[in-house]
Order: C-alpha cells, then sequence, then structure tokens
C-alpha cells in the first residue's frame, strides 16, 4: 500500500490529535515523537521551514519522553533528511551533532545523523568531512551491511543511505 503525502498528513494529524489526550505516560511521548517525525517527512526540500518545525517539536517530544534512544533516533532521522534534500544544512547539522551528543551508543539514530552530516558537508562542497563522516558511519555496528556480505540485520539502515551523492 503507498499512501501520498496529504493521506500520511490527514492520518498522522488524527493520531498525534488522539494521543495528546494521554501524554501524562512519558512512553507515550516517544510516540508522539515518531509521528512528529513522520509528519515532518510528509515536506517536500522545498518546504524546508515547516519540516524543520516539525522536526524541532518531535525533539522536544522525544526530550519530554526520557527515552535516549528516541532522542537520537529523531535526531538523527531529521538530520539524515534535512541533510540528503539539502533543504536545511545548518540545521541538519545542528540535528546530528544533538544526536552524537546525547549517545555514542551504537543505533540506527546515530548511523543516520552521521550519514546526514555526511550529507551536509557533502553538498557544501567539505569533501574531507563528507568521507570522514562516511567512514566513521560505516564502521558503525549499527550500519548498513555491503550488498553481498553476511552483515544483514533488519536493525540497520540501508545501503542506499551510506552514498551522499556520489563518490568523495
Amino acid at each position: 500500500m503507498s499512501l501520498g503525502a496529504a493521506d500520511i498528513q490527514r492520518r498522522v494529524s488524527a493520531e498525534l490529535v488522539t494521543l495528546q489526550q494521554r501524554l501524562d505516560n512519558p512512553r507515550l511521548w516517544s510516540v508522539a515523537a515518531r509521528l512528529m517525525t513522520l509528519y515532518a517527512k510528509t515536506f517536500p526540500g522545498s518546504d524546508g521551514a515547516k519540516a524543520v518545525h516539525w522536526y524541532r517539536m518531535a525533539a522536544k517530544a522525544a526530550d519530554a519522553s526520557d527515552d535516549l534512544d528516541t532522542r537520537v533516533w529523531v535526531r538523527g532521522r531529521a538530520a539524515i533528511a534535512l541533510g540528503y534534500e539539502g533543504a536545511a544544512l545548518p540545521v541538519a547539522d545542528v540535528f546530528a551533532d544533538q544526536a552524537m551528543a546525547i549517545s555514542d551508543r551504537p543505533s540506527l539514530g546515530l548511523v543516520n545523523a552521521l550519514f546526514g552530516k555526511a550529507h551536509a558537508a557533502a553538498l557544501r562542497g567539505d569533501h574531507t568531512a563528507a568521507r570522514r563522516l562516511l567512514a566513521e558511519g560505516r564502521r558503525s555496528p549499527s550500519a548498513p551491511s555491503t550488498p553481498g556480505t553476511s552483515r544483514r540485520s533488519t536493525s540497520r539502515a540501508p545501503w542506499s543511505r551510506c552514498s551522499p551523492g556520489g563518490t568523495y
């Protein structure tokens, strides 16, 4: 099943309204943060301000959850989305830096933060930093496996996330 951005926005909005009534539970702040992150992703790169607004709200919700994994994941997801789309490179860097400061424990969120920061560096023309960040992300135990190898996991990012726009 495939949904368009407007359908996703409508469905996520309804879930957030329902969830808002139950936010006395910190675990539900984690759910809200992830839903807000999904909502942010529905805005195209040309509308980066709206996406940034929702990613910032998602980060605040993640902080309210007191869940380190959610806090890192939301920021890493924001960093890779904004970095890949080139929508708001300085904001992508901020989210990536925040994710890396929250926890250095290997996770998909941390890998997304590293790759998002690598995308942003590459788009700015800082190929040295892009290569360094890409190598660091690839060394992570949560990094995607190279196609054709035995290192496979459903918790790892897809291999396509490792190539921020070409060779450096």
